[in-house]
């Protein structure tokens, strides 16, 4: 009897130490299975916590973002000067007409114009307590989808915006592992963020 109380005993406290520090080797054991399974390509990824801001969010990819190769250019018409990556340093999400094409206009924001694009939507959003305009339009082609963005937000005394392409393949045409690749890729690509950050570096003339 005194026997089976030790060992309880024992088994209570490894029980105790794996769920105290679960942080630490959860997440590597969960990577690991998953790098078995051909579906993990990139490195340890941590478990959030509460006060961990998530990767789908504009803020980590924002930060995600600065290590990209962002270069300035100067709208033609305007003078407006903005940064933007070249080239995007994504695989499975290629650019189409780049760089983006980046206006102003005087005036207010008003998203209820978006609705009239053909095939598209247009929605009211807030990123980084900034407000958007923004209309989505997408077309199929040759396996791959073409989409448009356009962003309009309040830059000074103008409404600025940006419009540009993105082409995605479509993942299941591919084998494993480069599927899983191909879909990490695009579902973690963060367009809202990207867009943001790049109204961020918009100066005027």
């Amino acid at each position: 009897m005194k026997t089976i109380r030790i060992v309880l005993m024992l088994l209570i406290v490894l029980g105790l130490g794996l769920l105290t520090t679960q942080q630490y080797w959860l997440p590597k054991l969960v990577n690991q299975i998953l790098e078995w399974q051909g579906v993990a390509t990139g490195p340890i990824v941590e478990m959030p916590t509460e006060t961990t801001t998530s990767p789908n969010t504009a803020t980590s990819s924002s930060e995600f973002m600065s290590d990209w190769n962002w270069v300035t250019a100067t709208a033609t018409e305007s003078g407006v000067q903005f940064k933007y990556p070249n080239p995007l340093p994504t695989t499975y999400v290629s650019t189409v007409d780049w760089p983006p094409q980046v206006t102003v206009r005087a005036g207010v924001l008003d998203c209820s114009k978006g609705v009239e694009s053909v095939n598209g939507s247009a929605k009211k959003l807030t990123i980084h307590n900034r407000e958007y305009c923004v209309t989505v339009q997408s077309e199929g082609a040759a396996g791959s989808t073409f989409t448009t963005y356009t962003y309009e937000t309040v830059q000074g005394d103008f409404v600025a915006s940006a419009n540009f392409t993105f082409r995605t393949p479509q993942c299941l045409n591919y084998d494993e592992p480069q599927q899983s690749t191909c879909t990490l890729e695009q579902s973690e690509f963060d367009v809202d963020a990207f867009a943001d950050r790049m109204f961020e570096s918009v100066t005027m003339p």
